[in-house]
């Protein structure tokens, strides 16, 4: 990838939110959610364990769904960005007394957290390879093409100071890039 419409075509939410959605769907498809009795702190453990057993195969062998411990290991990476070091206490709650949606509000926000964590990675990296390939000169021509496409959705502070220009400011941005394209697909 050689210019910053090919990255952001390779990023874009098509090719990365959408199809990791896909996936995770696709695992859950046959999840046998009625099954499960949550009304204790262990029954709840089981639960949210199997259903991220059941989502680690979307990215490791199917016997990975059998693997209990690995589906809790799963969770705490999944939500320690939202939760902290301990997200069982505030998941665990609202799953077993039915705050905020419960089980269905769980599994819903799972699902976007899941996408959310598994599309980081690969765009990340296409970034990171893109940017770290740049020379010095090409950076302040990639802000600026960036900026005559995009800068109208950018905060104002940012666009008015040029400081997309700068290297160090301009890359967290192109890796938020296919978030700000999906929520703008979202508001349509």
């Amino acid at each position: 990838m050689n210019t910053l419409e090919e990255l952001l075509e390779i990023i874009h939410p098509s090719r990365t939110y959408d199809v990791y959605r896909r996936k995770v769907d696709n695992a859950l498809l046959n999840f046998p959610f009625h099954s499960f009795q949550v009304n204790s702190w262990d029954s709840c453990d089981y639960f949210v364990a199997s259903f991220f057993a059941k989502i680690n195969t979307v990215f490791l062998p199917a016997e990975a769904e059998s693997n209990l411990k690995l589906g809790l290991i799963t969770f705490h990476n999944v939500y320690r960005p939202v939760y902290g070091e301990q997200p069982e206490k505030p998941i665990y709650d609202r799953i077993i007394c039915g705050h905020e949606g419960g089980m269905h509000g769980f599994v819903k926000e799972s699902i976007d957290v899941t996408v959310e964590w598994l599309a980081a990675v690969p765009i990340a990296n296409r970034v990171d390879e893109f940017m770290d390939d740049l020379s010095g000169d090409d950076y302040s021509v990639v802000a600026s093409e960036y900026l005559a496409k995009y800068g109208h959705l950018l905060p104002d502070e940012i666009v008015s100071k040029g400081e997309l220009c700068l290297p160090w400011i301009l890359r967290p941005f192109l890796k938020q890039h296919p978030r700000l394209m999906l929520r703008m697909r979202n508001i349509r």
